[in-house]
């Protein structure tokens, strides 16, 4: 059964169509049920100081203040509550503005008249981007495996992955670069495949594009113009240094280009880039395997530990044991047949490798889980189908063929039905089939707040009174979460210090994303209050976010 579903199997163009244009239709329709993070607005704002530094740079002085100054404070009055500094002052600086620059300039154009329809639209163009880095993946497993099949069945594996299927509805930071870190494999592989000027220039413009957005994309421009190298000296080919010497300048080219903050000092800001996330401390506190750490001071494994308890049970175990197979072939040069398949192979080692040697070695101070790492996962599935492939293709054992599609079957049903059921805060899967308590209590929840979205609209939706009052707890972004209502319905909404002293009731909303730092405070709160639990959100049995209704 399984040898005949992968080997013999052929998958038609229109079926592969109809499952992108499927899954695309079925996101759209989903995008209104995601809340805003914690992050979203501070990420506009660079988009906007950015863009006030384009601006500045590329218009003449009296054209500049007379359009644009105030631009910040005057139109868009709810970011007024953050510092909006010149570019070179920002505390960001570092960051990249692939994403966020345009943004800004798509929501001047469009004019938007409502603060929520500006966050719905910034969801839309973040689920839109991952659509296409999936189409790429597709591509880039094709050329991997020469399979659609294969390649199908990894595309399923990233959008069945719970926490990324949530997070590309409005994580423009971490999806972005895992969408874009797929679209610049593909074109690598056809650099490496092809060495022309087309694929030189695209090759060049994503891998721009993805250093851009995040420093450690430099891991992928650099690998394969190491590739390349390797092979002039294999082959003597002078076209291969001619394109190298292409692709390399236009690469610094759209590197500049595309990130106004090293205009002045391409290598000064670069290096300054560097060394600021190598050093940047911001002791945060979080919930890791049932004891408080601080993300200055994580163990060795936290990486490790968390990809594989948050990954769906058909990838992880997939994965380490194609990861087994893949070394054991490796040295064997089972698998080295040709050039080209050393090259592939070495590229997924390299991209697993790297990434988690620097986490050991350097152990930078990263928050909310593995986020920042997202971009590993394409490679981890690449593994697992290695798995997959080299079980149902090279072994002869029907039963072992037989055993694997039912594992497959029953992981991926199994995944999908706790989707549904706990939609949409498939944010805090854990995977529990292996561990028999649940992992949820042990780690940190939904650090985001998007859950604030539903208990806001349970409000909204069972409560007349012209003017709701409430509070809440430092981790809860209440005041980012309200813009998703329409203004008229955020207006009800009045903070408790702005509270007559003869109202009855006002609202506590509660996030229990990590309960210790703030479980005093919500003890003293209720004890001294009569109170009732009116929304709980819970995920398997924990609660990850409470509205509780207190009485004056």
């Amino acid at each position: 059964m399984i040898n005949n579903f992968f080997k013999n199997f052929k998958i038609n163009n229109l079926y592969i169509l109809l499952f992108f244009l499927s899954y695309f239709i079925f996101g759209i329709f989903l995008i209104q049920d995601y809340g805003i993070s914690w992050d979203e607005s501070a990420s506009r704002m660079y988009g906007f100081i950015s863009g006030n530094y384009v601006l500045e740079k590329i218009l003449p002085e009296e054209t500049y203040l007379k359009l644009f100054e105030g631009i910040i404070n005057s139109r868009f009055s709810d970011l007024s509550h953050l510092d909006a500094p010149k570019l070179m002052e920002h505390k960001d600086k570092a960051y990249g503005v692939f994403f966020e620059l345009p943004m800004a300039f798509l929501e001047v154009v469009v004019g938007f008249n409502e603060i929520k329809n500006v966050y719905l639209f910034r969801h839309y163009v973040t689920f839109s981007i991952f659509f296409v880095g999936i189409i790429y993946f597709y591509k880039y497993l094709n050329i991997i495996f020469n399979s659609p099949s294969l390649a199908l069945l990894g595309c399923i594996f990233l959008i069945s992955s719970p926490r990324i299927f949530a997070e590309s509805f409005y994580n423009s930071k971490d999806i972005i670069f895992l969408s874009i870190f797929n679209v610049s494999n593909y074109y690598g592989i056809n650099l490496l495949m092809k060495k022309n000027f087309n694929n030189s220039i695209l090759f060049s413009l994503s891998v721009a594009a993805l250093t851009s957005f995040r420093v450690i994309g430099l891991l992928v421009p650099i690998l394969y113009l190491i590739l390349a190298i390797r092979e002039y000296f294999l082959t003597k080919n002078i076209n291969i240094i001619k394109i190298f010497f292409l692709t390399l300048f236009l690469f610094i080219f759209f590197l500049v280009l595309f990130w106004p903050f090293l205009w002045e000092d391409p290598i000064g800001n670069l290096i300054y880039v560097i060394f600021h996330f190598a050093s940047r401390l911001q002791n945060q506190e979080m919930l890791y395997l049932g004891a408080e750490v601080l993300s200055s001071d994580l163990p060795w494994h936290y990486l490790f530990v968390w990809i594989i308890v948050s990954n769906p049970f058909h990838i992880t175990i997939f994965s380490i044991i194609g990861i087994i197979i893949f070394l054991v072939n490796f040295f064997k040069k089972k698998f080295l047949s040709t050039d080209f398949n050393f090259v592939k192979l070495s590229i997924l080692l390299i991209y697993l490798i790297i990434p988690f040697s620097t986490f050991i070695l350097l152990r930078p101070d990263i928050q909310s889980g593995w986020r920042h790492f997202f971009f590993l996962l394409p490679s981890i599935i690449v593994f697992s189908l290695i798995c997959i492939n080299f079980l149902t293709r090279e072994t002869n054992i029907k039963i072992i063929k037989n055993f694997i599609f039912i594992i497959i079957s029953l992981s991926l049903l199994h995944t999908f039905v706790w989707s549904a059921k706990n939609h949409p805060h498939q944010y805090v899967y854990f995977n529990n089939l292996i561990y028999k308590k649940k992992l949820i209590s042990f780690f940190d929840k939904d650090y985001w707040g998007l859950s604030n979205k539903q208990l806001i609209d349970f409000l909204v939706e069972n409560y007349e009174d012209d003017k709701i009052y409430y509070d809440h707890i430092n981790s809860s972004n209440i005041y980012l979460s309200l813009n998703n209502l329409k203004e008229i319905e955020r207006k009800r909404f009045i903070k408790k210090e702005n509270m007559p002293k003869d109202t009855k009731y006002y609202f506590y909303f509660f996030n229990n994303a990590n309960k210790a730092p703030f479980e005093k405070q919500k003890k003293i709160m209720l004890l001294n209050n009569k109170n009732e639990i009116v929304k709980d959100i819970v995920v398997d049995g924990s609660s990850i976010n409470t509205l509780y209704k207190i009485y004056n």
